[in-house]
């Protein structure tokens, strides 16, 4: 134990679990620590709710509390909105400008290190950056360490342990460190809900569009075959090789299994990836094949995606080849503590910086979507929202439309995806809660009065019509 911070910090959290959420007020004036609340939800003023949680036991089984939690804690960058400003008037910049000027102090990185395992927690994956320290320990060792209360927090796809109050680190440390991330489990950022746009009519009998419909749909150069080039696919669950040769091969498509990759990230998420994880995976890799049949696929698999994009740049000077990822993850904005969103737009502006293009689905629930459902979920009675990643500056937002063929398979029109009456779906879209425009978003069409950041940037086919 380290003797400058632990004697408070254990004292402190003595409390914490035998009083739990109630001893935030003294929590708060505890000489030696200050709250980060920007990294997690707090309950609201009736104590129970949470986001789109409710806290449904405050007492946790010595089992919970024995749980590991894999966590990461975020240094702040230095000037990031100078970094997204030049990111945004197209500018790269090279790894020594980025240690010079905007990445974190080795030095602060070190210092957090050293807090972090003093405590006994385990580093379980490096940061080239020096950003975020992925760490692993018990929920009672978080507890203690950070001085949080934790309870059950059930949501729609079930119960978590989680923080239901900000942690705490020592003032010393504070003004380097962001936000401590992953503490609360239930609002991480999901899979999005895609449309099927496979040719079924090979195999069921049903008539669907193909790479080569979308592609004379758009006019793309065929010849553009990506070939040199790497795209990342961030995903939960595993893709099976017979899938994507089935779905290649059937379309005529020459993309190659040779050209794929399947990446484990800090041990994968095991055999039990979430529920739709695999099959988003599997569409994403056959779409980015089969629209770059000279392109290699990297498929990163993690139970955190915080972790797959710090992975990413840590693969990307063995890898320079890479240029592009695609997310198929979201939620929205207001789901994520503020500087959690922080803490990933930082690293999307590292990527930014090193010249890959990062594209994320602007989501599948309209101007309303349901908190918490991996972007996918419409009703009238949510708030409006944007969903994040696609919202980020460093990010372009990809939103959905619904393209209209004729008969012979030629491109006759394009609406945007709605299908509120039915389906409860349509492509997201609307205006940030959390960042302004962009230098590439003044102007033009905009209205000028409108200062915050506006979802989607482009959009392209998600569902067709064959009339």
């Amino acid at each position: 134990m380290n003797p400058r911070y632990g004697l408070g910090a254990r004292a402190l959290a003595v409390g914490v679990l035998l009083l739990g959420a109630g001893v935030r007020s003294a929590r708060a004036a505890s000489a030696g620590f200050e709250a980060l609340s920007g990294s997690v939800r707090l309950p609201e003023a009736d104590g129970v709710t949470i986001g789109h949680g409710r806290i449904v036991r405050q007492q946790l089984t010595p089992g919970e509390l024995s749980e590991p939690l894999r966590f990461s804690v975020t240094l702040r960058m230095r000037d990031l909105e100078g970094l997204q400003a030049r990111i945004a008037s197209g500018g790269l910049v090279a790894a020594s400008e980025m240690e010079a000027e905007y990445l974190p102090l080795r030095g602060d990185y070190d210092r957090v290190v050293a807090w972090l395992t003093s405590w006994g927690f385990t580093v379980t994956m490096p940061d080239s950056a020096h950003t975020s320290v992925f760490v692993q320990g018990s929920v009672a060792d978080v507890a203690r360490a950070f001085g949080v209360a934790f309870a059950r927090v059930a949501v729609s796809d079930g119960e978590y342990t989680s923080a239901v109050a900000a942690p705490m680190i020592p003032a010393g440390l504070a003004p380097v460190v962001l936000s401590v991330n992953g503490l609360q489990p239930e609002f991480r950022l999901r899979h999005v809900r895609s449309r099927a746009l496979a040719p079924q009519d090979l195999y069921g009998g049903l008539v669907y569009v193909t790479p080569d419909n979308v592609a004379s749909a758009y006019n793309f150069p065929r010849s553009a075959t990506g070939a040199g080039q790497i795209i990342a696919v961030p995903g939960e669950g595993p893709v099976a090789v017979s899938d994507l040769s089935a779905f290649w091969n059937a379309t005529g498509v020459s993309q190659s299994v040779a050209n794929f990759t399947s990446i484990n990230v800090n041990g994968g998420p095991g055999n039990n990836p979430p529920s739709g994880g695999t099959d988003e995976a599997d569409l994403d890799v056959q779409w980015a094949g089969a629209m770059a049949p000279g392109a290699a696929i990297r498929l990163y698999l993690a139970v955190n995606v915080f972790e797959t994009f710090t992975q990413i740049m840590n693969d990307l000077p063995s890898h320079p080849g890479m240029t592009v990822v695609s997310i198929s993850y979201g939620d929205t904005e207001g789901n994520q503590g503020r500087f959690t969103l922080q803490s990933f737009s930082q690293v999307f502006a590292q990527m930014g910086a090193a010249g890959l293009s990062v594209l994320a689905s602007s989501g599948d629930s309209g101007s309303n979507p349901t908190p918490g459902a991996g972007a996918g979920g419409y009703s009238a009675g949510n708030p409006l929202a944007v969903n994040y990643p696609a919202s980020d500056p460093s990010v372009t937002g990809v939103g959905g439309t619904d393209v209209q063929y004729s008969g012979s398979w030629a491109y006759s029109g394009e609406l945007v995806w709605n299908q509120i009456s039915g389906g409860k779906s349509a492509s997201g879209g609307g205006v940030s809660g959390f960042f302004t425009k962009p230098s590439w978003q003044v102007g033009g069409s905009l209205l000028a009065s409108q200062i915050e950041r506006c979802v989607p940037d482009v959009s392209a086919i998600s569902v067709a019509d064959l009339n």
